[in-house]
């Protein structure tokens, strides 16, 4: 994607880092030069580095897996965790099934970063007089575009960094799950967020990717749209009954009368991921682990408890996705209950490890 050809991310943007110094810097983490020997004791020869500062706050934190004994930079791989905005951690990588001993075996390094936690109430976030607070859990949260764009920072830090930790710079690929999904598609799909003069050098780093994962995440960041993509009845939130007190997660959507005006149509049109697919994207793989429920089932009573994180992790979700990648390249492929295609996805693999046999075909394919 071209660096914001219409100038609306930069100008959106254009506070992300308002006030704040470059202090963070000097945080490099914790070195653990004998590796992760107590999660990965066979893994190949490797460095470990914990909780590296890639931004101002607390949550800007990342972990780094690098190979040694490798010819040249490294290709590496980066995993943004699932949560609903709103829980979750770094560490979930070694949860989601990712063979990190396998990517460093491949000579592939491996990053897992936290990244701030989203308001309770979209209309909390929408109300906050500054939307870049420490968002650490103590003080509302910040708004949606904000934590997507502290995955997109990571990004930038990695190839800002990528001397320090022999990374090679025009090999980074990414995934994530849930939350961790949408974010990672944002990043691959909207224009590159490099500013060249910035005063934080890291923020003057494109933030464009060689290939995304979309792990059991949702088709969209508008959740009023699921329904439709789904092909779910329009009123399918009203009668799951979305709008209970006490069920209404809330996922930190975006859509309430606040965003009726200019300013909230700007917003919904800077975090459709779905939307700004194009052809300018990486190779994209969109997959899930969850079974497929109709929405007769998903409605049905005795289900009330476990039809909202049926739906909101729907194998219908990818789809579309897949679908819409289609339109406009052949580099796409899909691995759900409900298809599978494309020429890197196997049925003998998870589509966790399809994912994984995706992003490193296209880091050992990238020109």
């Amino acid at each position: 994607n071209p660096v914001d050809p219409d100038n609306i991310y930069t100008q959106w943007f254009s506070d992300y880092n308002d006030g704040l110094g470059t202090d963070y810097l000097d945080n490099t983490g914790v070195i653990f030069a004998d590796g992760d020997v107590d999660r990965y004791p066979d893994a190949v020869e490797h460095t470990y580095i914990e909780n590296i500062a890639y931004g101002p706050f607390s949550r800007n934190v990342l972990d780094l897996y690098l190979p040694k004994n490798v010819t040249g930079p490294t290709p590496l791989v980066l995993y943004i965790h699932g949560g609903g905005f709103s829980s979750g951690d770094k560490d979930k990588v070694h949860e989601d099934k990712a063979d990190i001993a396998e990517y460093l075996r491949q000579g592939i390094a491996v990053a897992t970063a936290n990244y701030r936690y989203g308001s309770s109430s979209p209309e909390a976030a929408m109300r906050a007089e500054h939307p870049n607070g420490t968002c650490d859990g103590t003080d509302g949260g910040c708004r949606k575009d904000y934590i997507f764009r502290d995955g997109a920072r990571v990004v930038q830090y990695l190839r800002y960094t990528s001397d320090d930790h022999n990374i090679d710079p025009d090999r980074i690929a990414l995934w994530g799950s849930s939350a961790g999904g949408q974010i990672a598609l944002w990043i691959a799909t909207v224009p590159d967020l490099a500013v060249s003069e910035h005063r934080d050098p890291v923020l003057q780093q494109s933030t464009r990717v060689q290939a995304v994962g979309h792990l059991t995440s949702q088709v969209s960041a508008l959740t009023s749209d699921w329904p439709g993509l789904l092909e779910f009845s329009e009123n399918f939130w009203e009668t799951l009954g979305w709008n209970t007190p006490g069920f209404d997660k809330s996922l930190h959507g975006i859509e309430s009368e606040l965003l009726e005006g200019e300013e909230g149509q700007r917003l919904i049109q800077v975090v459709d991921y779905y939307r700004a697919i194009s052809a300018d994207d990486p190779p994209i793989i969109t997959a899930g682990v969850v079974n497929d429920h109709t929405e007769e089932n998903l409605l049905d009573p005795e289900n009330t408890e476990d039809a909202q994180g049926w739906f909101v992790h729907h194998p219908q979700h990818s789809t579309p996705i897949y679908e819409q990648c289609r339109s406009v390249q052949e580099e796409c492929a899909i691995d759900t209950a409900l298809l599978m295609e494309g020429d890197l996805v196997n049925s003998n693999r998870s589509p966790h490890e399809n994912i994984q046999a995706f992003l490193t075909y296209w880091l050992m394919h990238s020109p």
